[in-house]
């Protein structure tokens, strides 16, 4: 290997935990799911949202001002997620959903929406410039059961792993700020205030890492699943 090639492999070696960090943000279920406790529950909104990295943009967004409930939790895949009787149960308390556009969506929103009709459901990938790539098998599926958006050799699908993004990471939370302030009116400052700082805190990451990331623009990468596509467009680096 040579010494240029050694450098960019331990320049992404040593990336590793800040990429792993980035990636789970907000997604342990101590930080990020909030206890729905019985005595609470008349008292705050409850945010509903499909996956673990929307938990931190209506955390800190919403601080305590409302209960957030993720439907797929630690250790639930999203490609093969079907909710609980719990989970229904309570989404019929929920004041709002906001939405990933993850594969289980597709067949699950028309029937909540059938169930519930006074739910606020909001799709946190409105306004996203959604990318392409390779169709891909995930464990736990059948071979026939990938999702494609084509018949061509290589099919390609919507790479819906939106959250690593700058620009898609502003959305979500724009969506997440302008939600909260249609069901609590009355903090519209408090939200405004704290969506004002996440964004800054994103450009200002993101500003950091676009240099930390400068040698490795143009290479490759290899990765265990595919969902750094938005995060590494961003550094000219491709997975």
């Amino acid at each position: 290997m040579t010494q240029k090639g050694r450098h960019t492999s331990q320049m992404f070696i040593n990336l590793i935990p800040l990429m792993g960090l980035i990636a789970i943000a907000g997604c342990t279920q101590k930080d990020t799911t909030r206890a729905m406790q019985s005595t609470d529950r008349g008292a705050k909104p409850i945010v509903v949202v499909s996956i673990l990295p929307q938990a931190f943009f209506v955390n800190q967004i919403g601080a305590d001002t409302v209960e957030t409930m993720v439907l797929v939790g630690p250790g639930k895949d999203p490609h093969t997620y079907e909710p609980t009787p719990k989970q229904m149960q309570d989404l019929s308390r929920a004041s709002a959903w906001i939405l990933s556009n993850t594969d289980f969506e597709l067949s699950l929103k028309p029937k909540v929406a059938s169930l519930y009709p006074s739910l606020l459901m909001v799709d946190g990938t409105e306004g996203v410039q959604f990318r392409m790539m390779e169709a891909h098998h995930h464990e736990g599926e059948d071979a026939e059961d990938t999702h494609t958006e084509g018949t061509e050799a290589a099919a390609m699908v919507l790479d819906r792993h939106t959250w690593l993004g700058r620009d898609n990471a502003k959305i979500l939370a724009a969506h997440v700020r302008d939600t909260l302030k249609k069901l609590l009116p009355q903090q519209a400052p408090f939200y405004d205030a704290n969506y004002t700082k996440l964004v800054a805190e994103i450009d200002q990451v993101f500003n950091q890492l676009d240099q930390d990331l400068a040698g490795l623009r143009g290479t490759k990468v290899f990765v265990f699943h595919p969902s750094f596509g938005y995060f590494f467009d961003e550094f000219g680096i491709q997975q």
